[in-house]
């Protein structure tokens, strides 16, 4: 039986997809764009809601997957250094 902790774990992966396209379709259609259309700014605040559900889900997933097996909490630091020094 699977753990509701992978679920977080998806939820990850669609924010960091909607965050790629969102991303980039602020990056083509320029600042201008979304701060006088109301579809631009929809698109900014997608963009935003994304990264705000991004890390939290992230953070839930790592830390309720990492915690709950034995063994597995000693991945945790090396896997915290690796992420701050990206």
């Amino acid at each position: 039986m699977a753990s509701w902790i992978y679920v977080f774990g998806v939820i990850t992966v669609a924010a960091l997809a909607v965050i790629i396209l969102t991303g980039c379709i602020l990056a083509l259609k320029g600042p201008q764009w979304w701060h006088e259309s109301g579809t631009g700014l929809f698109i900014n605040s997608m963009h935003l809601w994304s990264v705000e559900i991004f890390f939290f889900a992230m953070v839930v997933h790592l830390w309720g997957s990492s915690s709950w097996r034995p063994g597995e909490a000693s991945a945790v630091p090396p896997g915290s250094r690796a992420w701050s020094a990206s």
